[in-house]
């Protein structure tokens, strides 16, 4: 007798027997006549935690004389559907979104992207336009993530050829 990997069995009843068998250790039940044998089965009950996690970030800025142009990639693990919020930079406007190589409406709501995302491994990736450009100093433009924050960040400058 053994619970399936969702559920917990317990077994009341006086005549089991302890057994490994292929590297499980199960009970078996051999009664007498007019024994009963009373089983409790249960399923445990979801433990609260995160369903999402962003494994890996890259963002990538390409800083011209007034504009800059960046892409922001994201590995993305969940465990069930479930939104993403993502608060790109102020005054960004949003070119284009991927989620999984398809391309997805980005709509924003009180400067805060939604992103809708399926169960699974996914890729994403955003693109935005923002002003600004190569100044003395540089400085990346800041990405909140709604989980929180995300393991492997990387900011990748690609300095334009021709600084004058």
């Amino acid at each position: 007798m053994r619970g399936g990997p969702g559920w917990g069995c317990e077994a009341m009843g006086r005549t089991r027997v302890a057994r490994w068998a292929n590297g499980v250790h199960t009970l078996r039940f051999r009664r007498w006549p007019e024994e009963k044998l009373n089983l409790h089965c249960s399923k445990p009950k979801c433990q609260d935690g995160a369903t999402l996690t962003v494994d890996k970030v890259r963002l990538e800025l390409n800083p011209g004389e007034m504009i800059d142009d960046a892409v922001l990639y994201m590995q993305v693990r969940s465990s069930r559907a479930g939104t993403l919020m993502l608060t790109p930079p102020a005054g960004a406007e949003i070119i284009s979104l991927k989620v999984n190589g398809v391309a997805k409406p980005a709509q924003m709501h009180e400067g805060v992207l939604n992103l809708e995302l399926e169960a699974g491994n996914q890729p994403v990736a955003l693109s935005w336009r923002q002003a600004g450009g190569m100044k003395i100093f540089y400085k990346a433009p800041e990405v909140k993530l709604g989980t929180g924050g995300a393991g492997n960040s990387e900011i990748q400058i690609h300095l334009p050829s021709a600084r004058g």
